[in-house]
């Protein structure tokens, strides 16, 4: 069962994007409650696959996660808005198609916009990745099959942590 900590992002926020009130998301809201937390849980995942693209070894997820974004600094504050809006955007998609606001005559612009705002913030993660882990060191230290050197990404970020990943081509 997915819980709140397994998103980047909590059910306030999609409730307060998809507009549904106060009371937010119930048993018998459609979506439900346990619904939307799947939505927030799979939309996590692809939030952590972006940032593992940008990131690679010890890319911060959750706070399900082993390692999680320290946002004790204003690089980490960053990472954490971005990550909690793709979340939220991708979260709310789900929602909206759920409760119909994508079916005909109920269609709404709601859902395109909504996509266009998930998009926009999974683009602007590897900026906030970037910032969250320092400069880059490209080297050529890594061998992909048939002995060819391709580059490599090693960066450090604020607590020491070292990030590699590697570009196959």
């Amino acid at each position: 069962m997915a819980v709140e900590a397994d998103s980047y992002c909590s059910e306030e926020n999609v409730a307060a994007v998809t507009g549904v009130g106060a009371t937010g998301y119930t048993a018998t809201t459609t979506p439900t409650e346990a619904q939307l937390l799947v939505f927030m849980a799979n939309r996590a995942g692809e939030v952590y696959a972006a940032l593992y693209q940008h990131m690679g070894t010890l890319t911060p997820g959750p706070a399900a996660y082993d390692v999680t974004i320290d946002n004790s600094t204003d690089p980490g504050k960053a990472l954490e808005a971005v990550t909690r809006q793709a979340n939220t955007y991708g979260a709310a998609i789900d929602a909206l198609e759920a409760a119909g606001a994508g079916e005909v005559p109920n269609r709404t612009e709601r859902v395109a916009d909504m996509a266009a705002l998930y998009q926009k913030a999974l683009d602007d993660l590897r900026d906030a990745a970037l910032g969250y882990i320092g400069t880059d060191n490209r080297s050529e230290t890594h061998v992909s099959a048939g002995d060819v050197i391709v580059p490599s990404r090693t960066a450090v970020d604020q607590q020491g942590l070292s990030f590699t990943s590697n570009t196959d081509y």
